[in-house]
């Protein structure tokens, strides 16, 4: 199989916050209702300035400027649909990226090697252990029992009987999860 490289150099530190920022969420504007973009563009229309719109819908003046350039270069306020798998980077991360390929761009490396850096460093997928949904009233019967039964003795246990509560799922599969 013929080896792919990659003209890459990433370092330890910028995966490392790599995968902090991939927990974390990504940094999104607040999503506001069809109803009140609306009632932005309609004060607009009525002859209020972006600030005073700011400060009658409670919102902030970004945000409104925001709503009134989409409205003037798509003529609707409707939030469009969103296609395809979310970013897992942000554009900091993206910048960081970027800054760390452009300090030595000759380096070259083959993606298997990329992939084995990566491990090396605790950052390989692994998937999540399944595990069943217990409710908080269910908890609470299991720590109650656990407690009333932590001092039976193995011939105690004996006389009781323990049977299996199998899992199932009314909506398909659950699938792998990577960790």
């Amino acid at each position: 199989m013929r080896e792919r490289f990659i003209h890459l150099q990433f370092t330890l530190d910028i995966i490392k916050r790599l995968k902090h920022s991939v927990m974390s969420s990504q940094r999104q504007g607040k999503q506001y209702s069809d109803d009140m973009r609306l009632t932005v563009i309609n004060k607009h229309k009525n002859g209020l300035g972006g600030k005073k719109i700011a400060k009658e819908v409670d919102m902030p003046l970004s945000s409104v400027k925001t709503i009134l350039q989409k409205y003037k270069k798509n003529r609707q306020t409707m939030i469009a649909p969103r296609f395809g798998r979310p970013r897992v980077t942000n554009e900091y991360d993206d910048r960081e990226i970027r800054r760390e390929v452009m300090k030595n761009r000759r380096v070259k490396i083959s993606l298997e090697t990329f992939r084995r850096r990566i491990r090396d460093w605790g950052l390989n997928g692994r998937v999540a252990i399944k595990k069943p949904f217990i409710s908080k009233a269910n908890r609470e019967k299991r720590l109650k029992f656990a407690l009333e039964h932590q001092l039976w003795t193995s011939d105690d246990w004996k006389r009781f009987l323990l049977t299996d509560e199998s899992p199932f799922n009314l909506h398909g599969s659950e699938g792998l999860h990577l960790a």
